[in-house]
């Protein structure tokens, strides 16, 4: 009896085991599977608020590009030069909460912490637009003739950094495949279905 016993007291805690091992593993995948998704999330947010400030900043750019003179001759707008240099100097600012420093605890260490280490190249772009207008970098120091050309240079160079982070061209192809999926379901639909569907699109339109 005693044997029989330990025998079930035996099967119960291997029960036991058997379910915690279950039930933790369930959990794991519980809570892996909310890290994902909380990181897809962040990670989407990131995007759209990094698109939304090369954007400003794109803007920014172009207007100073078209307020710097074509000539030397010609004496530039200060006051459209310091809206620019104000506007550009916020959005440098506002680009570290994205952009971060890297290298951080090699470079600047007596700094604030937002502006140790080394910036990043977007960064950069800006910062030497913000030089230009103020006439701490020469152009002609560097190979460029006029300073409209290094803005116009420095432009490029930034929209090309951004479009290197953002992919565009794989988010469109993405975007593309999405709508190729909907198109194949469009047309698997019975075609009474179908020429209804499209019998009432102009409608709907106009509606």
């Amino acid at each position: 009896m005693e044997m029989e016993f330990n025998t079930a007291n035996l099967i119960i805690t291997g029960l036991v085991g058997v379910l915690g091992w279950l039930v933790g593993a369930r959990n794991a995948r519980t809570v892996e599977h909310q890290y994902r998704l909380d990181a897809t999330t962040f990670a989407a947010d990131w995007l759209r608020d990094l698109r939304s400030w090369a954007t400003q900043s794109i803007d920014v750019l172009s207007e100073a590009v078209y307020c710097m003179p074509s000539t030397v001759d010609t004496p530039p707008d200060s006051e459209k030069f310091l809206v620019c240099r104000y506007k550009l100097s916020a959005l440098i600012d506002s680009g570290r909460l994205l952009l971060p420093n890297t290298q951080h605890e090699e470079h600047g260490v007596t700094k604030p912490v937002a502006y140790r280490g080394v910036r990043h190249i977007a960064l950069d772009c800006l910062v030497a637009a913000e030089n230009v207008l103020g006439g701490d970098l020469d152009p002609k120091d560097f190979g460029l003739k006029s300073a409209k050309d290094a803005l116009v240079g420095i432009k490029r160079e930034f929209v090309s950094i951004i479009q290197e982070i953002l992919d565009p061209r794989e988010q469109n192809r993405i975007v593309a495949d999405l709508l190729e999926i909907a198109k194949g379901r469009h047309a698997k639909l019975e075609s009474s279905l179908g020429r209804m569907l499209t019998t009432l699109s102009p409608s709907r339109d106009i509606k």
